[in-house]
């Protein structure tokens, strides 16, 4: 009985319908509890832990998955053990504690490889590849998730499959390859939309509205965020709704509502900071900063831009921090800082050179173009500028669009 209770939750928990997911697993672990069945506990408690976890209830999560695996260590539950090392590696890599993540994913892999366990390597290839690519260390990232695949398509992983396809999509968004980006993460889609997958429905949505965003097709990539809304607010996962709120103030953004992405991305802000997730949180600092130095605000710019780098380098977030150098690199531009500019697209360019990460490197290039501009270095900004133009093939929208721009400012 108790088992049928636990299926029944993962179904509805799959479904998005959290709150019966929720009554079922409770139901399931009472049962349990009263027969003393141990390892129907440990089921309750990770599942239960799951839960909290997509609802962004993190504090509540972490004490279910510690007693998860507290009573799998008691019983010598290797595999209760390798799924409650990955569920708290992925508690960690949320909040941004990669370190802690990294130890926790490896222990995971460790025993799911000692007991052949093909579904938990997967999965742990594919947490491993999402930390990869955190990190900025994308051909590793690629190599994860292609492994992690290959194994959901051996075992007719649908999940699995879907989940991958996402991680490779979004890889993919971030080289600059987004007609591929598009395709894995539509494959993605359908898996999930056939499943009725909500949280990677929500999930496939976001990656495809990410490139629609950055090849031009603004209304295509708001329709797509306020769907992943939609799901993310009737099952409350409060982390997903903070990310869709970010997103869509970067689509405010691009079409100059700077008001409206400003209370965006403060929505944003609060659900992070409520959540500890650091990451998110700087990000937040990043956007607010760029904000407030289109206002011409370049003290609290420069202030909010390094908040942002402090984080990123102490979690080893190195794209995200080459992308914050590129930040205060544009700040310093305003304020006529050149040196200090030049320097910090040195750094930046050296991060991105080594990810794989085109978009950036051409919008680096574009700064440092614009720097050598000022100095009344046409030549040299003309040169830069045809290097950005040459990287930014294949990107229809908007690094093409504004190399062009520059090279033409620079001929008149």
């Amino acid at each position: 009985m108790a088992k049928s209770h636990h299926q029944l939750g993962m179904i509805a928990h799959a479904r998005g319908r959290y709150d019966e997911a929720e009554a079922q697993y409770k139901r399931s672990l009472e049962i349990s509890e009263r027969l003393g069945d141990q390892s129907g506990m440990t089921a309750g408690h990770g599942q239960l832990g799951n839960l909290a976890y997509a609802r962004g209830r993190y504090d509540e999560a972490e004490a279910l998955y510690k007693r998860r695996l507290e009573i799998s260590e008691r019983l010598g539950d290797q595999s209760g053990m390798a799924a409650g090392h990955g569920q708290l590696g992925n508690l960690a890599y949320a909040r941004g504690r990669y370190d802690e993540a990294e130890a926790l994913y490896k222990r995971s892999l460790e025993i799911a490889e000692r007991l052949g366990d093909q579904s938990g390597m997967a999965s742990s290839y594919g947490q491993l590849g999402n930390l990869a690519y955190a990190r900025g260390r994308y051909d590793e990232a690629e190599a994860l998730y292609k492994r992690s695949l290959e194994m959901a398509e051996r075992l007719g992983d649908q999940s699995g499959m879907a989940d991958s396809c996402n991680g490779l999509g979004l890889l993919a968004h971030s080289e600059g390859r987004y007609e591929a980006a598009e395709k894995l993460c539509r494959q993605a889609l359908e898996v999930s939309d056939r499943l009725g997958d909500q949280g990677e429905v929500s999930r496939s949505c976001m990656n495809l509205g990410l490139t629609a965003r950055d090849t031009g097709r603004l209304d295509e990539a708001e329709t797509l965020f306020k769907r992943a809304l939609a799901i993310d607010e009737r099952y409350g996962a409060r982390d997903s709704i903070a990310i869709c709120h970010y997103n869509l103030g970067t689509i405010a953004k691009a079409r100059g509502r700077h008001n409206q992405a400003g209370v965006l991305y403060k929505q944003a802000l609060q659900v992070f900071q409520d959540l500890e997730c650091i990451v998110g949180t700087a990000n937040c600092y990043g956007q607010l900063g760029t904000l407030a130095r289109e206002r011409g605000e370049y003290d609290e710019a420069e202030s909010l831009c390094q908040r942002a780098a402090e984080t990123f380098e102490r979690i080893g977030a190195q794209v995200d921090l080459a992308r914050t150098y590129r930040q205060l690199a544009t700040i310093a531009l305003a304020r006529d800082r050149l040196d200090e500019a030049e320097r910090l697209c040195s750094q930046a360019l050296e991060i991105f050179e080594r990810a794989g990460d085109q978009p950036f490197l051409t919008r680096t290039h574009l700064v440092l173009a614009r720097v050598e501009a000022k100095r009344g270095n046409k030549a040299g900004a003309i040169e830069l500028a045809t290097k950005a133009l040459g990287l930014s093939k294949g990107m229809l929208y908007p690094e093409t669009e504004r190399c062009q721009e520059l090279l033409k400012g620079l001929g008149d």
